[in-house]
């Protein structure tokens, strides 16, 4: 499962560094390719919770604060690491100068506290 739990994690934080270098670009396309691939490992990782758990026990210390965000918030979607997940997204959303990021936290924790509604398109 070591081996596993690696190419996880290595994935995901490949695309998130991605993510992070054109987060304050308007290169929306290379954000929105790394997106849907991180959407797959989502997928893949909500069918089998005990390599969800290993693998975001790891991504959310991670000094990357785009991989700590969407680690925190695919957390909360799966209900596990709450305690951490909460407290990375308090702290990246009180950040300053990370655009969107701080947005996407706080907007992570409203969702998750039923203080907004989700809206579909």
């Amino acid at each position: 499962m070591k081996d596993k739990v690696k190419e996880f994690v290595d994935k995901h934080i490949a695309s998130d560094l991605v993510i992070e270098s054109v987060a304050m670009t308007t290169d929306y396309k290379t954000n929105n390719r790394e997106a849907k691939k991180l959407n797959k490992l989502f997928e893949e990782l909500s069918k089998d919770i005990e390599l969800a758990k290993a693998v975001y026990e790891i991504l959310l210390d991670n000094e990357c604060v785009t991989t700590r965000g969407i680690s925190s918030a695919e957390c909360l979607r799966l209900g596990i690491h709450i305690d951490k997940a909460v407290k990375n997204l308090e702290e990246i959303s009180r950040m300053k100068n990370i655009g969107i990021r701080s947005l996407s936290a706080e907007m992570s924790l409203k969702l998750w506290r039923g203080e907004v509604e989700r809206q579909h398109l």
